[in-house]
């Protein structure tokens, strides 16, 4: 199986969360994949340089070396694009939610998330919350 792991899922490994790490520790024994994109990357060290966080920000870069990237490409522009318009008429959610959502829906992996409220609005969208 394969995860795209969302900024909170990320921060919850860095911080030692004990559910989150179990889980993960778990999916890494069944050999499943876990990946990233750079609106994740943006997000956790954006958060870790207005903190100061010398040492999480080299955690993260060694978690980081784990994963495989992936990118923003055509097709996830093109599937954030109709998830936006799906949503405008209701509350909508953040642009870089809706680009992580797209980058998981068209690299076909389950997002693992603590942000249920946002992504539990996006169809087609597969995610867990590990917390």
């Amino acid at each position: 199986m394969k995860y795209l792991l969302d900024s909170s899922a990320v921060i919850d490994l860095i911080r030692g969360n004990e559910k989150v790490l179990n889980e993960y520790n778990r999916k890494l024994i069944e050999r499943n994949k876990f990946f990233i994109c750079p609106i994740i990357y943006y997000e956790v060290m954006r958060g870790f340089k207005v903190l100061n966080g010398g040492k999480r920000i080299e955690t993260f870069l060694k978690f980081y070396q784990m994963w495989d990237n992936l990118q923003m490409e055509d097709s996830a522009m093109m599937k954030a694009a109709e998830i936006y318009v799906k949503l405008r008429k209701g509350q909508t959610v953040e642009d870089n939610d809706i680009f992580i959502a797209a980058v998981a829906i068209v690299n076909d992996c389950t997002l693992i998330t603590a942000n249920e409220k946002h992504f539990s609005r996006i169809d087609e969208l597969k995610f867990e919350n590990w917390r």
